[in-house]
């Protein structure tokens, strides 16, 4: 249904401006709609069950014009052939030829505990610090990650030219913690709190699972050290860090109706 369009209240005169007729709808739907696009059509998904649309049925709108006889080249009356393969090869290069992306890491991670590693050792709680004793207890305890900082600095040479390294940090914690049967203060972290995590304070009770969040990240920095500020996403994501913490998170909601999701 169409609605008429509303007209200016004239406080002179109750009518319609004389032109207003080029304002009415029209009254040949058929000849409206032709104007229309077609709707677009979608069709259930293979593997979530959810509405998507058939690949290659549209095409974007920003995508480049196909190439058509119109306006080429003729050779004896036809369009030319050469001419017309030339304008259809698309900017885009073919995967093949692609360019592979750098890997920040390409060790092998190694998953069985190390043999020079033994049980590690408690930590002192110096004032409301069990929050970043049971973090580093769990990251003291994770065999790749104590395969690849036990070679920081060492085979690996440190990235990090000034400021704090994480990593170098970390690994230093990891040698008192599973060298020595006493118990000790990790020092190396609990003095650079603020420096992992700004709005976290020494003496203050903090969020344990925040605090390794920010651990984390701190080491990720320490494997970007050197490299360019704005780096591509996909390349900065093959770090050792991500190999061992990172991963992808999928949402999914199912209805309990009629099981759709």
């Amino acid at each position: 249904m169409l609605a008429s369009p509303l007209y200016p209240t004239s406080p002179f005169s109750q009518q319609p401006p004389e032109d207003s007729t080029q304002y009415r709808p029209v009254r040949d739907l058929e000849a409206f709609n032709s104007l229309l696009p077609p709707p677009i059509e979608f069709v259930e998904g293979s593997s979530s069950g959810t509405l998507a649309i058939a690949e290659g049925k549209y095409e974007a709108i920003n995508a480049t014009p196909k190439a058509t006889t119109k306006n080429l080249p003729r050779e004896n009356g036809k369009a030319s052939t050469s001419t017309m393969v030339k304008s259809q090869k698309s900017p885009v290069t073919p995967s093949s030829g692609q360019k592979k992306q750098p890997q920040l890491y390409n060790g092998v991670l190694d998953l069985s505990w190390p043999s020079g590693c033994s049980v590690g050792s408690g930590l002192h709680n110096t004032g409301n610090t069990c929050f970043l004793n049971s973090a580093l207890q769990c990251l003291l305890h994770t065999p790749p990650l104590l395969h690849i900082i036990s070679a920081h600095s060492k085979a690996d040479p440190c990235r990090v030219k000034t400021g704090f390294c994480m990593s170098c940090n970390l690994r230093q914690v990891a040698v008192e913690a599973h060298a020595t049967k006493r118990a000790f203060v990790p020092y190396p972290i609990t003095t650079k709190l603020q420096t992992i995590a700004k709005h976290m304070k020494r003496g203050r009770q903090e969020d344990s699972h925040e605090f390794l969040r920010y651990a984390i990240d701190a080491l990720q920095k320490s494997c970007l050290a050197g490299y360019p500020p704005k780096l591509d996403p996909k390349v900065a994501e093959t770090t050792w860090v991500h190999r061992i913490f990172g991963g992808h998170l999928r949402s999914r909601v199912t209805c309990r109706e009629c099981q759709h999701n």
